[in-house]
């Protein structure tokens, strides 16, 4: 397998910033990241279309694509907290 099939996560950096997060994946050499939708770095509830757009820039400006976004509601798992 290659780094080129794998994308960077970012719910392994959910004690960095969403910046820091994508300055690392670019920096280990990722092409692609898998983004999960909640905190601390994007609740949907709290993104317009212009705060969508500017992510969209900053990942392309970290030579980056967006493979994956996940959404995932607590409350539709079996989780208990």
């Amino acid at each position: 397998m290659e780094l080129s099939q794998l994308c960077a996560a970012n719910y392994h950096y959910k004690r960095y910033t969403l910046d820091y997060f994508l300055e690392s994946a670019e920096r280990l050499g990722y092409q692609s990241i898998e983004l999960w939708a909640s905190g601390p770095h994007l609740h949907l509830e709290d993104f317009d279309a212009a705060r969508l757009a500017e992510l969209n820039r900053k990942i392309k400006a970290h030579h980056l694509a967006l493979r994956r976004f996940l959404h995932i509601l607590l409350s539709q798992t079996n989780m208990v907290l």
